[in-house]
């Protein structure tokens, strides 16, 4: 049996007001002026993420190489990097 809610779901719902938002700037601990080693530890993580590229890219190129030199550009080389390349 289901249960009669009468004119429960009729009613509009309540206006619920918002805080007032204060416009001054937030000022965050260890960050700004005095916190240069936040923004220094920041640039080495941002270099560390660089070289990380660069040396995947690197890889990436000589396995490009060692499978060329493997496999030859003829029709195995083709069957393997289209094999390869297909989405699984």
């Amino acid at each position: 049996m289901l249960n009669d809610y009468g004119s429960f779901a009729t009613q509009p719902l309540p206006i619920q007001r918002l805080p007032h938002r204060s416009t001054e700037p937030v000022k965050l601990k260890g960050v700004g002026g005095e916190g240069s080693a936040d923004a220094a530890g920041l640039a080495r993580a941002g270099g560390h993420v660089a070289l990380a590229g660069v040396v995947s890219r690197v890889t990436g190129f000589a396995r490009t190489i060692v499978v060329a030199a493997v496999l030859g550009t003829a029709a195995v080389g083709d069957a393997y990097n289209g094999a390869n390349n297909l989405p699984c």
